[in-house]
C-alpha cells in the first residue's frame, strides 16, 4: 500500500479531511495552518512518523502566484516522494 493510499483511509479513522507526513508538512512550510495529529507506522518504515492535519492555508498561501502555486505544489510532491524513496 502507498503512503497516499494509508493517509486516505486513514483520515477517516481521525475525522479529518486531509492528512500530512512531516516530509510534506515541511515542505510546505509557512504557507499552511496544521495541527500535530499523531504517529503512525507507516507502510515499509520501522519507526513511526508524525502526521499533521491540514487545517487551512495561512495568508501566504492565498496571495501565491500562479507560477509560485505551481512551484509550491512541485516541491511539496518531491518531498513526499522523497519521503517515500528512504522508507
Amino acid at each position: 500500500m502507498r503512503i497516499a493510499e494509508y493517509l486516505e483511509s486513514a483520515h477517516k479513522q481521525y475525522g479529518t479531511t486531509i492528512l500530512l507526513t512531516a516530509a510534506t508538512r515541511h515542505a510546505a512550510a509557512d504557507a499552511i495552518e496544521n495541527c500535530e495529529l499523531d504517529h503512525l507506522l507507516l507502510p515499509g518504515s520501522t519507526e513511526p512518523t508524525t502526521i499533521y492535519e491540514l487545517l487551512s492555508s495561512s495568508e501566504a498561501f492565498r496571495t501565491i502566484s500562479g507560477d509560485r502555486w505551481q512551484c509550491l505544489r512541485f516541491l511539496t510532491a518531491l518531498a513526499s516522494w522523497s519521503f517515500c524513496c528512504e522508507l
